[in-house]
């Protein structure tokens, strides 16, 4: 009973100390890690089995062995697990004010013996021949693999800590093998543990990995390792995530971290673009499937950069099924619905106005559709918010991004936007930029067949889709109607309101389809169109 309260102490001083040393109350620091050191003396006298146990600082009892009964040979003791890993978490907490005070040797010297000793324990436990698992209330293979586990871990930290105490920039062996070190004892315990702080070990541990081995002189020859621990480290971030972990401020350095070193490697190396993008890709469906928002924004964020560097190049990164550039508009469109969809203005304004950086650079012209969507939608918040000027000239941008692309593969829904960008255009006063587009829009629903029926039908499983275009016709001819109206040309705009109404007289079904707009046809029949 005095020793488990012992430990208990041991535990709280601890965390105590960490504290007081955060606060920068030296005294008080040392006072805690000093009564901690003397609680591990007495729980666990002898953790390097060397015969020679000091029950108190300055006291020591030297055991001898029974059987041959000379004093200087030693047989090894048995001792209880947890007492020892405590002596080993002393030591490696004892290294690690060591490196605070940059004195590295005496630190990889504390974090060798710490893992001497947890190499042990975790030996030991395989067969628990040594273990001392008295009073244990608890099943006791259970409890005893549980401590292997945790020493497991600790080696994997302690792994950690001695690449610390090395010099990172150079290449040597030794450098490998203690990496190598740590992602083995890491990946073993979370085969066995498989909980958020396992998987967020190894989260670190890959981009521990990557950033080291960017930083060699000559880290040309490990993009392969470079890249495989990225993934990695991703693979694992989405893991942590389905088990709880949030995106919290660590969680965005370590993403700021490894989209710095694709970033670098990419630039670097721009011949291998297409296996970046391969990477991006998959970890981009990955965070889908996870459900995982916040890193597929990081993900997009960092495919803009390396976006932005390839059309200032002579690069172009595409693969068969798809290219960086799509990837990256197919990412901004499907999140800017999202924000639309939960009404964050802040996010949706911040995706407009990236995208209308970038939409008339593209390489691709299919990709235009997925970038204007996503500014139609920052477009048509602002005109919510009574941004109407601002509105127009975002509108402004979709519309010389179509005539530039081109609306092929796309044209309902580029029909729908000419649609909708008609009535701002009118709303704002440039009258002739609405005709403009009226008219362009009016060119397209005569270029619509078939074809683009049965496209718009897989892509957006819309089953009303021949209603969906006449309805966007007739809306496409009220919009002009109040357009020549407000520019003083009310002739031209009754003869394009009835157009308006002949498409629902002509069509009676379509009423049901969309009966508000047929509502506002049919009242500005009978009270007349606004004008100036």
């Amino acid at each position: 009973m005095m020793q488990l309260w012992s430990v208990q102490v041991r535990i709280i001083n601890n965390y105590l100390s960490d504290i007081y040393r955060q606060n920068g109350n030296v005294k008080e620091t040392e006072r805690l890690e000093k009564e901690s050191r003397t609680i591990t003396q007495i729980a666990d006298h002898d953790p390097l089995n060397k015969g020679l146990r000091e029950i108190l600082p300055g006291i020591t009892v030297v055991y001898p062995d029974e059987k041959i009964g000379v004093l200087n040979i030693h047989q090894k003791q048995s001792y209880k697990p947890d007492h020892r890993r405590n002596s080993a978490i002393q030591l490696s907490k004892t290294a690690r004010q060591l490196m605070r005070e940059d004195k590295r040797p005496e630190a990889m010297q504390m974090l060798t013996e710490s893992s001497h000793i947890l190499m042990e324990i975790y030996e030991d436990g395989e067969t628990c021949q040594y273990y001392d698992m008295r009073n244990v209330t608890e099943d006791v293979k259970k409890a005893a693999h549980r401590i292997r586990m945790e020493a497991a871990r600790d080696l994997s930290l302690n792994a950690q800590g001695m690449l610390g105490c090395m010099n990172l920039q150079e290449d040597t062996q030794e450098l490998h093998d203690k990496i190598e070190e740590m992602l083995r004892w890491a990946e073993l315990y979370d085969a066995d543990v498989n909980t958020m702080q396992s998987k967020g070990d190894l989260e670190e541990w890959y981009l521990l990995s990557a950033n080291i081995y960017h930083g060699f002189e000559r880290h040309d020859i490990y993009f392969d390792r470079i890249l495989h621990d990225l993934e990695r480290f991703y693979h694992f971030r989405l893991e942590a995530h389905k088990l709880g972990e949030e995106m919290d401020e660590y969680v965005m350095r370590m993403f700021s971290t490894a989209g710095m070193i694709l970033y670098r490697i990419t630039t670097a190396f721009p011949e291998r673009g297409s296996d970046v993008t391969r990477l991006l890709q998959e970890c981009s469906n990955q965070c889908v499937i996870a459900n995982d928002i916040n890193s597929s924004i990081q993900l997009t964020r960092d495919m803009e950069a390396l976006l932005e560097w390839m059309w200032s190049s002579s690069y172009f990164w595409k693969l068969p099924d798809y290219s960086l550039e799509s990837l990256y508009f197919f990412n901004m469109d499907n999140q800017s619905m999202l924000w639309e969809k939960h009404e964050k203005w802040d996010m949706l304004k911040n995706y407009g106005k990236r995208v209308s950086r970038n939409i008339l650079h593209l390489r691709e012209p299919e990709n235009a559709e997925p970038g204007c969507r996503c500014i139609m939608r920052y477009t048509q918040a602002l005109m919510k918010n009574g941004n109407i000027q601002r509105a127009a000239d975002s509108a402004d941008l979709i519309a010389e991004a179509l005539e530039q692309y081109g609306t092929k593969d796309f044209r309902i829904a580029a029909l729908e936007m000419y649609a909708t960008m008609i009535g701002i255009f009118s709303d704002a006063h440039r009258f002739e930029r609405a005709i403009r587009c009226s008219e362009n829009a009016l060119s397209l629903y005569d270029e619509i067949g078939n074809d683009d029926y049965v496209l718009f039908e897989r892509q957006y499983s819309c089953k009303q889709i021949k209603n969906h275009v006449e309805a966007a016709h007739a809306r496409i001819h009220l919009f002009r109607a109040i357009t020549y109206s407000c520019a003083g040309q009310g002739s031209a705009g009754e003869i394009c309101l009835f157009n308006a109404f002949n498409i629902f007289r002509n069509k009676p079904e379509l009423i049901e389809y969309d009966r508000k707009l047929y509502s506002g046809i049919v009242r500005f029949l009978e009270n007349g169109l606004p004008n100036m």
